[in-house]
């Protein structure tokens, strides 16, 4: 088994059994790792809606909480991916619309239709500045 090169057989090449065996193995895996899944959406949701024990939300907290557990930011994105909590491909793309309409607008806005209210008051205030000093 030099550098792992036997594992990386087709399964074109494989006999029938092996390949039968190999494809029972990924389907018991798929299975454990889509209850795995289920469970932790459940314990999400739960944390989220308030039907979670106390003990377990401050068991999960020491978990995450813990300086030697390297996985805890990844531990809490996939609490929150399962959640839905994350931003989609569809919400950054909406967002980067909403900018892109902002600047727009905003370039083609000249400096005269902004806002005078603030310039005009400014002005009147210097007039009158002007007209104490002199007065």
């Amino acid at each position: 088994m030099a550098n792992g090169q036997d594992n990386l057989i087709p399964f074109s090449e494989r006999s029938e059994d092996e390949a039968r065996e190999s494809g029972r193995k990924g389907g018991k895996a798929s299975g454990v790792a889509r209850r795995r899944k289920a469970d932790l959406r459940k314990i999400a949701e739960g944390m989220i809606t308030g039907d979670i024990s106390e003990m377990m939300i401050k068991s999960l907290i020491d978990i995450a909480a813990d300086p030697g557990n390297k996985n805890a930011v990844s531990a809490f994105k996939e609490i929150r991916d399962l959640l839905g909590q994350n931003k989609t491909t569809l919400d950054k793309q909406e967002q980067k619309a909403r900018i892109a309409a902002l600047k727009a607008k905003t370039v083609t806005s000249s400096p005269e239709e902004i806002d005078s209210s603030y310039v005009d008051a400014l002005k009147g205030l210097a007039d009158k500045v002007w007209d104490d000093e002199n007065s």
